[in-house]
């Protein structure tokens, strides 16, 4: 059904309301181009080069509706994930900033969960945005974000998966991480975490232990984590 909406030509008409005025029509696009790309390399790679990555984007601003921030940060993870070249072009249009912005406690849960997979989608196996998202200032939210549960939005799950990301390798990323709390944190989850998610919070926590020892988190947690997580998101 994916390749034949794209294939009735349906994909420039829906990037062109993504510049709609009416933020409904704006949320209503960006959600059918989520449909779109999600788990679909080809239309991936369609979509992005009609031209939607800016404006999902400026949608992510701070001056719309939280709606409308998390159907945009939803669709640009749809877009990216698991094609480099996509993660390298979501970056470079800024979204990395305005992602952070929306995990602080000021946004509402959806629009939080929706950055925050979105985050981990654009830093999986991906150096050059993981230094971007440090430098942004992602780890303090994230790690905050660990003791907020919602599991519509997937929070505190996503949350966790894109620390991983940042630490994988990056035992500079991972002390920063320990130094804001995320262990004691973490250890709370290991009590609490649905079944589903405790291999996630373990494979985390774990990962930081190591990073205590002045181990790395390895790329083998990495391998183990990319199937748990694909569960806590929305496609």
């Amino acid at each position: 059904m994916q390749h034949k909406v794209a294939a009735a030509r349906a994909i420039p008409p829906l990037v062109a309301l993504l510049s709609n005025s009416d933020h409904s029509v704006k949320e209503a696009a960006a959600f059918a181009l989520g449909c779109l790309t999600s788990a679909d390399p080809d239309n991936q790679r369609k979509v992005s080069a009609a031209g939607a990555i800016t404006p999902l984007v400026a949608m992510l601003s701070i001056s719309n509706p939280a709606d409308s921030q998390a159907e945009a940060a939803t669709a640009l993870r749809c877009l990216a994930q698991h094609v480099p070249e996509i993660q390298s072009k979501v970056a470079a249009s800024g979204a990395i900033p305005p992602l952070v912005a929306l995990l602080s406690a000021s946004h509402e849960a959806s629009a939080q969960g929706s950055a925050a997979a979105t985050l981990g989608t654009l830093l999986f196996e991906h150096a050059s945005n993981v230094k971007k998202a440090e430098a942004a200032g992602a780890i303090p939210p994230l790690v905050a974000l660990l003791s907020t549960y919602n599991e519509e939005c997937q929070l505190p799950w996503n949350a966790i998966a894109a620390l991983l990301f940042l630490a994988v390798n990056n035992p500079d990323n991972g002390r920063k991480i320990i130094a804001t709390g995320a262990i004691l944190s973490l250890s709370a989850l290991l009590l609490d975490a649905d079944p589903r998610c405790r291999k996630l919070t373990t494979i985390l926590h774990s990962g930081l232990l190591a990073v205590q020892a002045k181990h790395e988190v390895s790329s083998h947690d990495l391998a183990q984590v990319r199937n748990d997580t694909i569960i806590f998101r929305k496609g």
